[in-house]
């Protein structure tokens, strides 16, 4: 740019208002998060299978926040706040988006009834329990799963693309806090360990590849706007 740190030059970048300056420099990563924003929303467009099975509870570590709130073996998981429980994914999905903070979920027990608990899922928790403290009955979801198709309309599934990228900003914000609280190991991924989970995502379907390339497009714009040379393109 037209001198970028000499305010003399009446039409350079320095002698610009800050939020001028804050604009032009941080125009690179707004361009990410739209295309981010595209790309989720051309994926909930794209007809794409949906998982839908049961989320059972199989064990119940004892000493728990799942215990302490009266989760028992055999219930059924159905909603986690708001947020309807259609699969495993979406458990613990919504269990990162609120790691620290109560919850209310609803069961459905053996006998039928309906209860909603609270509890806090753990930043930390003990070894192979999970931040709630279940063991889930992976056998019988894979017994009952069914998959619907699904395609949003453009008017929804803006909107929806909007949300998921604040989603996956919030779970991406909870995995570097995650990090440094010891809870989970770093990972760094390089261009040829991209272009394998590119591979690996494409195997699985388009909107899966549009999603993965949605998730790449706001890391770039989250980490071009951390101020470190190294991190920098």
């Amino acid at each position: 740019f037209l001198g970028e740190e000499d305010p003399k030059e009446p039409r350079s970048l320095a002698s610009k208002s800050p939020p001028a300056r804050l604009f032009v420099l941080s125009a690179g990563s707004l361009a990410n998060v739209l295309i981010a924003v595209f790309l989720f929303s051309a994926a909930f467009m794209v007809p794409h299978d949906v998982a839908i099975e049961p989320v059972i509870i199989k064990e119940v570590a004892p000493g728990s926040p799942a215990a302490a709130a009266g989760v028992r073996p055999g219930d059924t998981l159905l909603r986690l706040n708001d947020r309807e429980i259609n699969n495993t994914i979406d458990l613990f999905r919504s269990i990162q988006l609120n790691l620290g903070e109560e919850i209310t979920i609803t069961l459905r027990h053996q006998d039928s009834t309906v209860e909603e608990v609270t509890l806090v899922p753990r930043w930390k928790p003990p070894e192979g329990e999970g931040s709630i403290g279940v063991l889930l009955d992976v056998e019988a979801a894979r017994a009952d799963r069914t998959a619907v198709r699904e395609s949003l309309p453009f008017w929804k599934a803006i909107p929806r693309g909007v949300a998921e990228l604040v989603e996956i900003f919030i779970l991406n914000f909870k995995g570097i806090a995650s990090i440094f609280a010891g809870t989970v190991a770093a990972e760094v991924v390089g261009p040829v360990g991209i272009v394998q989970m590119t591979g690996e995502a494409a195997k699985v379907g388009f909107a899966p590849l549009l999603e993965f390339a949605a998730i790449i497009s706001l890391l770039l714009a989250i980490f071009n706007l951390v101020p470190l040379p190294a991190l920098d393109g």
